[in-house]
């Protein structure tokens, strides 16, 4: 991505007035040439393999797979193409899956063409957006700022252990057992914690607690 040869980017998308702006915009620019434009996962994987882009704007929800899941496939088989997520998402969920996958940027799409134009010259400088420890510092503080939006940051330490266990599908005698406390002193625990985190049923709790393990195991060591 040096020299005076233009940046190749493929542009994939699901929205086809979305995949034409942007493509108009980058070939407007000058210094880049929209090799190949599609909306789909299925479409994308062939042209990428056969194009070799230097970068791939990648949309996150895409109607045959997730396109987070892409970068992280093509960070092991097609490492030399760089990945910018582009959604319409201002979600720290996102945000953490997609730098975790290896993806050199990640932008909403109410990002002015100027920056969006500005990031993609970067990374085709090979200047990279985020060094390791800056991407570690982006994905600590988005971690804190979902933790607070979802409750757990209130819960005590107790009762984030209750929950993670919630989680792991243990019955109240099963934590109470594991926790070394009584039934009844796991439920009254369960009721406090169910209070913070804004839930009614037992299913829910746990299914919030199994996407935030699954955040958890993502983390770099």
């Amino acid at each position: 991505m040096t020299g005076s040869e233009p940046t190749r980017v493929l542009v994939l998308d699901d929205h086809e007035i979305v995949r034409s702006g942007l493509s108009d915009l980058l070939q407007a620019d000058g210094e880049f040439d929209v090799v190949a434009t599609t909306g789909t996962v299925t479409e994308a994987l062939p042209l990428l393999r056969g194009l070799r882009p230097d970068i791939a704007v990648i949309d996150v929800q895409l109607p045959d797979g997730s396109g987070i899941d892409l970068v992280r496939q093509l960070k092991e088989d097609l490492s030399e193409i760089a990945t910018v997520v582009l959604t319409s998402f201002d979600d720290d969920a996102l945000l953490i899956d997609a730098l975790e996958a290896g993806a050199e940027a990640f932008m909403v799409k109410e990002i002015r063409s100027f920056d969006l134009t500005k990031t993609l010259r970067r990374i085709a400088a090979g200047q990279p957006i985020y060094s390791d420890d800056e991407r570690v510092k982006v994905i600590a503080q988005a971690r804190i700022r979902l933790s607070a939006r979802d409750g757990t940051a209130d819960l005590s330490p107790q009762e984030l252990r209750i929950f993670e266990l919630i989680g792991d599908g243990l019955t109240n005698r099963q934590i109470g057992e594991k926790l070394f406390i009584a039934e009844k002193t796991v439920k009254n625990y369960i009721t406090s914690l169910f209070s913070k985190l804004g839930v009614n049923r037992r299913a829910e709790a746990a299914a919030m607690a199994a996407r935030r393990a699954e955040r958890s195991r993502r983390t770099p060591d």
